[in-house]
């Protein structure tokens, strides 16, 4: 059984990640929500593409950044 070796805070601090990351998740849906409005963003070619590239540009810095420090 691979759960096994979980102490009751090991499970403590899963379940507390997990709220943190809801409560996130839904702060950022309620921003999305309700300042969208607000931000009048002209639909262009340019900011087509921030969008759709801007996390996967992201994340490969991310790792990146954490493959270079695990090597030395």
């Amino acid at each position: 059984m691979p759960y096994k070796n979980f102490a009751p805070l090991d499970l403590l601090d899963i379940s507390v990640f997990i709220l943190k990351v809801l409560l996130l998740s839904i702060g950022i849906s309620l921003v999305i929500k309700y300042a969208e409005p607000l931000a009048a963003i002209s639909p262009t070619l340019t900011h087509v593409l921030i969008a759709i590239l801007s996390p996967s540009l992201a994340m490969a810095l991310v790792l990146m950044v954490r493959s270079r420090g695990n090597q030395g």
